[in-house]
């Protein structure tokens, strides 16, 4: 039920941006200014642990609206409109795929305000390493995974969980994997897993042709270091096509987050 008014919201909020038609050059109009949170995130929030409640005035729910990191992110990917690295925030042109009440996907676009803070990481496509918000390539397209829920604000605004910058080319782009579900099997080749994402997509890696790296650490990470509730980066290739919106893939890189 929690789910379903999740992307009922969020279907609600790209047909009012549609239906307003918004289009703003800097992104920065009074609206924006009115609606902007009064604090910055904590840093190096973790699931549930980022919770701002917005200025008197806005609130339209007994709980306020709130912007929190969940364990299940949307992805959202699209041309940046502008990045505001003292305020921690990035504007940019998100297609984002949901659900109707039909059960209908379709993907919506419409100008989108990131919140990220300190500790979220913003990565470079092809070496996996932190960019500040500064050095984020304009010409190439932003990929995020947030949270599920946005303000109603115009543009509405939603917390960032990872953002992936400075991608040349969309093959090329790393996915923010949640580990669901885990199965080892033991080879002569080595240890193989399988991982369902929070998708339900599978991916495939192996001890003998996967890498596996820590973010920003040194520690000597493993296959076996992955576990069901694990987050980590997945740059991978397409292996097949298990059903209707489910994929399967080959595991190249996997870039373990500390939990």
């Amino acid at each position: 039920m929690r789910h379903k008014m999740i992307r009922t919201l969020a279907a609600a909020t790209l047909m009012a941006a549609a239906a307003a038609g918004m289009a703003c050059a800097d992104g920065m109009g009074e609206q924006d200014e009115v609606r902007i949170i009064n604090d910055l995130p904590p840093a190096n929030p973790g699931p549930g642990e980022l919770i701002k409640r917005f200025p008197e005035g806005e609130t339209n729910t007994e709980d306020s609206w709130r912007l929190f990191i969940e364990e299940e992110p949307v992805k959202k990917w699209g041309a940046l409109i502008y990045s505001d690295a003292e305020r921690r925030r990035i504007a940019f042109n998100a297609n984002t795929e949901y659900t109707d009440e039909e059960g209908v996907t379709a993907t919506g676009t419409m100008e989108t305000i990131l919140l990220v803070p300190q500790g979220v990481p913003v990565i470079d496509a092809a070496s996996g390493m932190p960019v500040a918000l500064s050095d984020i390539d304009a010409s190439a397209p932003i990929y995020a995974w947030t949270s599920r829920i946005m303000t109603m604000s115009l543009p509405p605004q939603t917390a960032a969980q990872v953002v992936v910058v400075n991608a040349k080319e969309a093959e090329a782009v790393p996915s923010y994997v949640v580990v669901k579900e885990l199965v080892t099997t033991d080879t002569d080749d080595g240890t193989v897993i399988t991982v369902t994402d929070q998708d339900g997509n599978k991916w495939e890696a192996s001890s003998e042709e996967t890498e596996v790296t820590p973010y920003l650490t040194r520690n000597i990470v493993r296959l076996e270091d992955i576990k069901p509730g694990s987050r980590c980066m997945i740059w991978g290739e397409t292996k097949a096509s298990e059903s209707a919106g489910i994929e399967q893939y080959n595991a190249k890189k996997i870039m373990l987050f500390a939990k």
